[in-house]
């Protein structure tokens, strides 16, 4: 499986997937978004072809057939190409930032605008104007209302959208987390390792880097004779201290 290196590229397929979950009422869930970043990419052609043949079917991509693809094609990417995967998921995080951003400044500017043309009418209708013009004046009061009406309205949509997005994001973060930390313990597991080696070499540090292994004496014999779930909570308890 291939992403793109370069982060604008990666937007861009994610501004693309958008639209498409939109236009065929896909839930915008991480799993979805992973599946179409994948196809506006053309990271693996059959997976396009199984989904083109799903929205001609169905009309949309139920959620079974969603997981059975991600399942497929996503979690089985191999252990070399997951950084990629996480850079997406970085690019993803970006755009909604920056879409957040947009929704308001445009609901801010609508509402003003909005506001603006009923005051400058309710001023205009104070001040005397010929007969033939009233009529003009009135479509033009009706319509300003219901633009006005009409853009609440969407600050309301927008508001809506914005906590989804804001849902979306905090689950991104999560499963980034997870995907970086050990379960049993929370600490950081061998791709966080990995990742600050790598950047350690990569940026020519010239600096000293310490690396420290440790181990639990006898805790062998500690599972055998107490059992596994009280081990596990021992180690739950060593990776708190060492988090600490």
């Amino acid at each position: 499986m291939k992403f793109s290196d370069d982060s604008a590229q990666a937007v861009e397929y994610l501004r693309q997937a958008i639209p498409k979950m939109v236009k065929y009422n896909i839930a915008p869930n991480p799993h979805n978004y992973s599946l179409w970043y994948c196809y506006f990419s053309k990271a693996f052609p059959s997976l396009n072809q199984e989904l083109d043949h799903t929205l001609e079917r169905h009309g949309t991509c139920p959620p079974d057939i969603s997981e059975s693809l991600f399942l497929h094609y996503i979690s089985n990417i191999e252990n070399e190409n997951k950084d990629k995967l996480i850079d997406s998921q970085n690019a993803f995080s970006h755009l909604v930032d920056d879409l957040s951003d947009s929704m308001d400044q445009n609901a801010q500017q609508t509402n003003s605008y909005s506001q603006a043309m009923m005051e400058n009418l309710t001023e205009l209708g104070v001040h005397g104007v010929d007969d033939s013009i009233t009529p003009v004046l009135n479509k033009l009061s009706a319509n300003a209302s219901a633009i006005y009406t009409a853009n609440q309205q969407f600050r309301g949509q927008l508001s809506a959208a914005q906590s989804e997005i804001n849902t979306l994001k905090v689950e991104l973060e999560n499963s980034k987390r997870e995907a970086n930390t050990d379960p049993l313990t929370g600490l950081n597991n061998r791709r966080v390792f990995e990742t600050i080696y790598n950047q350690f070499i990569d940026d020519n540090n010239q600096g000293d880097i310490t690396l420290i292994i440790m181990d639990i004496d006898k805790f062998k014999s500690f599972n055998d004779t107490h059992g596994h779930l009280v081990g596990d909570q021992i180690l739950k308890y060593i990776g708190h201290l060492l988090r600490k």
